[in-house]
């Protein structure tokens, strides 16, 4: 929902007024595996935490998903 028409244009300097980031709260543990392995099947650099997932969308800013269900570290049975 960009009104700025802004699309292309450079991250806005940190000294001015912007978005720093998006958290999405999800509330089942298993949507954010379903998450982790759709961004990596897409190649998306992304970090990744016992709670969840962040990357950058096309603009640069951050995308936070979070899950407060028990979710086990990446690549733990």
């Amino acid at each position: 929902v960009n009104t700025w028409a802004s699309r292309g244009a450079p991250p806005a300097p940190d000294t001015m007024a912007h978005l720093e980031n998006v958290t999405f709260g999800i509330p089942d543990g298993g949507a954010i595996e379903g998450l982790r392995g759709r961004i990596a099947a897409a190649g998306i650099p992304a970090r990744e935490d016992a709670r969840g997932v962040e990357l950058a969308d096309p603009s640069g800013n951050r995308l936070i998903f979070r899950s407060d269900a028990h979710v086990p570290e990446p690549g733990t049975p």
